[in-house]
């Protein structure tokens, strides 16, 4: 018996979620109660539990659960008190997507999870998300709000959703109250993929912004949303409400595409027992057929009964008797204001599309015109023409490179010194160092200032070429006299840090407003910072300031940064968090790693900003993601210890080894703890003490100590 259970259970973890895959756990079910194997019943259920949830078939999972709650309640020692309590999350979550349980039915089980939570040490905040979308999807919108600002007051703990799903969560509200500017803000992590859940996120997110984007007018955007979104659930089941929000999409901007949606999408729909997700769909497919003509509905691939009619009998039908479980008229309200919506929405959909095809084709023509003049620019052999010739080549792959290499080549020899300045870098990236050399140098010599400026970079840092500061120096000056923008800043630093020559504090301060009023977003970042701190500048804050906001209006992360942090601390500048905050957001929407790393943590902690949990560890993450070094040993560190962020320990030292394979001391001393405290965990014998040698060979104390104390020295 124990052999053919296995079995079961082994050939439903290869199949995908579904039907299939349901059957097998059914089977294993009705065998280990055959043979009255309790645990073995219980462990099936659970799997059976997860996979109908996953399957989009909740009704199946309250029976399954129930038996496993009722065990669990018997025996609570005997079971994984963690595991039992996330799946009846998942089951609490479902319940008012079917308008037969009522809200009595509801708010009971709702506050046993509550208790079940409290007395397991778990914290409210799932008890107040699931408050909130009751409401809201009831249409209760101040109860929603209410509960939607208590659910985000509660930190982060073990038992709360990933923080893709909750990030999801969030945005979808925003969305449905019209906040789609700060929806779109913050969707950013999840479509990069720096956040994702495997089972909902980015395939709900991506539907769910879809028609707010046509709202905005962002058709190019919402096309991409639909094309990526709709691969991840077309052949997917459990995604009917996201196949319904496609199924929209497409009648609004391409019918024929929304007619094979619909074929392809309504067999699940009808096939399901979900009430809420056959309502989404219905409604969307009545949406649909409102805009067919005769014969479009006529050649559709569809079971017969399925008619516009029916579809409207169905969808009022469902509707009326979610009003009547929740007392009050939103999803009837609904079905008024989604054809409105669409109607309105296709309208100027339509309008944008023409003139976005009479734009394109004006651009086109454009660019058919400019090309020709380019073209015959070059057969004229004159030199701009063939410059601009190579730079569009180069852009393009191996064979257009070394073809525009070759026009460089001819725009240098008829005279063009930028061409021969580019074609040195060119030669350099090409490990054609010495002829890229003698170029470079010749076209310095000949007067280039911005082959002026790398010559002397590349010879006061050694860079292809030998070093020799001085020389450097000399041709950095040149290029600065000369009025090269960089020129300016790179000799401005040479000054300051008496590179190739002694320290010239006056002459530096000199060069860099120079590039500063000149339109260098860096050397405005460098000179603010030097007049605010006063220390090799003298101390001039009001100036200081000045440069260090010009440098963030222009888009300089570090300084959008440096400002953010400097306006929440008060540090020099009066304090004005709340302007310091929107600077971090800035510099983070650029995706600087510092930025993220600092907001992330000061959200968290609520440390000179409102706390934010959801919002500290979504930017914490996404620093940590894009390789910031310090933000990947704080989140490894927060999710080992359920810092401000929900316990995941086999997460957390997975990003403790990252943040040790960047060779951060603190990182690889604290990764040897933990591989000497769990020696299995090891890559292998011996790798603690590898980790604690390479902390010790950068000055880290703690690690030499512990060499000593183990004699590992």
């Amino acid at each position: 018996m124990k052999e053919q259970f296995d079995s079961l259970m082994k050939r439903a973890k290869d199949l995908p979620d579904g039907e299939a895959k349901i059957a097998l756990l059914e089977e294993a079910v009705r065998l280990a109660d055959t043979y009255q194997q309790t645990e073995l019943g219980f462990s099936a259920r659970m799997e059976l539990t997860k996979a109908t949830v996953y399957a989009g078939r909740a009704d199946k999972a309250f029976t399954t659960f129930g038996w496993c709650l009722a065990h669990y309640d018997k025996q609570p020692e005997a079971y994984n008190s963690l595991a039992v309590m996330w799946q009846y999350k998942w089951i609490v979550e479902k319940l008012d997507r079917f308008p037969t349980i009522s809200l009595e039915q509801m708010e009971a089980m709702l506050e046993d999870l509550k208790q079940r939570y409290t007395a397991l040490g778990y914290n409210e905040r799932f008890y107040h998300q699931t408050k909130f979308v009751f409401a809201w999807r009831r249409g209760d919108w101040e109860e929603a709000e209410r509960e939607y600002e208590r659910w985000l007051a509660v930190p982060r703990d073990t038992i709360s959703d990933c923080v893709a799903c909750e990030l999801d969560l969030q945005l979808d509200y925003l969305l449905s109250r019209d906040q789609f500017a700060e929806a779109y803000e913050r969707v950013r992590p999840i479509v990069t993929g720096q956040l994702s859940c495997s089972q909902s996120v980015p395939h709900i997110t991506f539907a769910n912004f879809l028609l707010p984007l046509l709202q905005e007018g962002r058709l190019e955007e919402a096309a991409m949303f639909h094309e990526r979104g709709y691969r991840l659930i077309h052949d997917q089941p459990g995604y009917i409400s996201s196949q319904a929000k496609h199924l929209k999409y497409l009648t609004i901007v391409d019918r024929a595409r929304a007619i094979s949606c619909l074929e392809k999408g309504l067999p699940e729909a009808l096939a399901s027992a979900d009430p809420h997700s056959k309502f989404e769909y219905f409604l969307a497919a009545s949406v649909l057929f409102a805009y067919l003509d005769d014969r479009e509905k006529q050649v559709l691939h569809i079971p017969e009964y399925v008619t516009e009619t029916w579809l409207q009998e169905q969808t009022q039908m469902l509707a009326r008797q979610f009003d009547e479980r929740n007392g009050t008229t939103h999803y009837s309200d609904r079905i008024r204001e989604e054809l409105r919506e669409v109607t309105l929405l296709a309208g100027r959909v339509r309008a944008w599309q023409m003139e976005q095809k009479a734009g394109q084709e004006e651009g086109e023509a454009k660019a058919r015109a400019a090309w020709e003049a380019l073209m015959r620019g070059v057969e004229a052999h004159d030199p701009e023409a063939m410059f601009r010739l190579a730079l569009a080549l180069l852009e393009g792959g191996p064979e257009e490179q070394q073809e525009g290499i070759a026009w460089l080549r001819r725009a240098a020899e008829a005279g063009r010194l930028d061409a021969a300045h580019v074609l040195a870098e060119q030669l350099f990236e090409r490990q054609a160092a010495e002829e890229g050399a003698a170029l470079l140098r010749q076209t310095a010599q000949a007067g280039d200032p911005q082959a002026m400026n790398q010559l002397g970079y590349r010879l006061l840092f050694g860079v292809g070429l030998p070093a020799n500061q001085e020389e450097g120096r000399d041709w950095l000056r040149k290029s600065a006299e000369a009025g090269a923008l960089s020129g300016m800043f790179q000799y401005g630093l040479c000054l300051l840090d008496g590179l190739g020559g002694s320290q010239e504090l006056e002459q530096s301060e000199f060069w860099l407003q120079r590039a500063a009023e000149a339109g260098h977003a860096v050397a405005m970042q460098v000179l603010g910072t030097l007049l605010l701190e006063g220390n090799l500048f003298p101390h001039r804050q009001e100036e200081g300031e000045h440069w260090l906001r010009r440098s963030a209006e222009e888009g300089y992360p570090p300084a959008m940064h440096q400002l953010g942090s400097r306006l929440i601390t008060g540090h020099v500048l009066t304090a004005q968090p709340e302007e310091g905050k929107q600077w971090l957001k800035r510099a983070s929407e650029a995706e600087y790693g510092p930025a993220m790393h600092e907001l992330g943590y000061r959200l968290l902690e609520g440390d000179g900003l409102a706390k934010s949990s959801l919002e500290g560890e979504v930017l914490l993450r996404r620093a940590a993601m894009v390789g910031e070094e310090g933000a990947m040993l704080e989140l490894a560190g927060r999710l080992l210890q359920g810092d401000g962020v929900a316990f995941r320990w086999e997460e957390g030292f997975e990003w403790l080894r990252k943040a040790a394979a960047t060779e951060l001391p603190e990182a690889m001393f604290l990764l040897s703890c933990y591989l000497l405290d769990y020696p299995d965990l090891a890559t292998h014998e011996g790798e603690a003490v590898e980790w604690l040698r390479k902390a010790a060979l950068t000055g880290h104390e703690k690690a030499q100590a512990l060499l000593d104390e183990l004699g590992k020295a």
